[in-house]
């Protein structure tokens, strides 16, 4: 298992993750890709296994008193 932080260029490799977790209709990779904060978050994570994406860790912060995290790791959260 590798954790690496999210850059721009690993968004393609995470597109299945990231189509699953929002839902088909709600997804589209170049909005994830025009909007990706530059330079890259130290917050964001994802791992891989065997150079597949397992999972991922975004954190918002979204003002002063609320913080959002989204996790997403359907193979690593299976017991």
């Amino acid at each position: 298992m590798r954790i690496c932080n999210i850059t721009k260029d690993d968004l393609s490799t995470l597109e299945p993750l990231l189509r699953a977790s929002y839902g088909e209709g709600e997804f589209s990779i170049a909005d994830e890709i025009d909007y990706f904060p530059d330079p890259a978050p130290k917050d964001w994570f994802w791992a891989s296994d065997q150079g597949h994406a397992v999972g991922f860790l975004r954190h918002f912060a979204a003002d002063s008193e609320i913080s959002v995290a989204e996790l997403y790791a359907p193979e690593l959260l299976v017991a």
